[in-house]
């Protein structure tokens, strides 16, 4: 999966980026022109590889499952982050941006486009976003793009049906 927008593109990381990213971190940002970034990936994303990895391999890894990362299109520097998890249905995004390029739109952008493309998946029935109850940017964000508060406790559940 790969999904361009007005100022990012964000890519499922392959089979040869997981290989890159597990032998040598550096060896994928000088192998795919991608200025250095110390943050990314994320500890959640750097535990979760050897076994993505082992699924790519063995191709059990549903085209709607995995990590991804969010680029800006003019510089290719890598400013966040999504992962995406198939459960039966529903998938389930998690995202995050880096501090540093927030409030510029870039994680309405990357949601909208990720949405976009879940919503052409007829087996998909249900996007499902969690973030914190004093989360309020992220859950301002997520209902601002048609998502809707399901569960409320220390963690809120966001819930988006497809578009008709």
């Amino acid at each position: 999966m790969k999904l361009t927008g007005d100022q990012l593109k964000v890519t499922q990381l392959t089979e040869k980026h997981v290989r890159l990213l597990l032998r040598h971190r550096l060896d994928f940002f000088r192998e795919f022109n991608i200025p250095y970034e110390k943050s990314w990936p994320s500890n959640a994303i750097l535990i979760a590889l050897p076994l993505y990895y082992d699924q790519l391999l063995k191709k059990e890894q549903s085209n709607l499952f995995g990590p991804c990362m969010i680029q800006l299109l003019l510089t290719n520097q890598i400013i966040g982050e999504f992962n995406l998890k198939q459960i039966d249905h529903c998938i389930e995004i998690g995202y995050h941006i880096f501090p540093r390029h927030r409030n510029n739109g870039y994680a309405t952008e990357a949601l909208k486009l990720v949405c976009k493309y879940i919503d052409q998946i007829k087996e998909i029935d249900l996007i499902r976003a969690y973030c914190y109850k004093n989360n309020k940017i992220s859950l301002h964000i997520l209902k601002k793009i048609g998502f809707q508060i399901k569960i409320i406790e220390d963690v809120i559940t966001l819930e988006r049906g497809k578009e008709a």
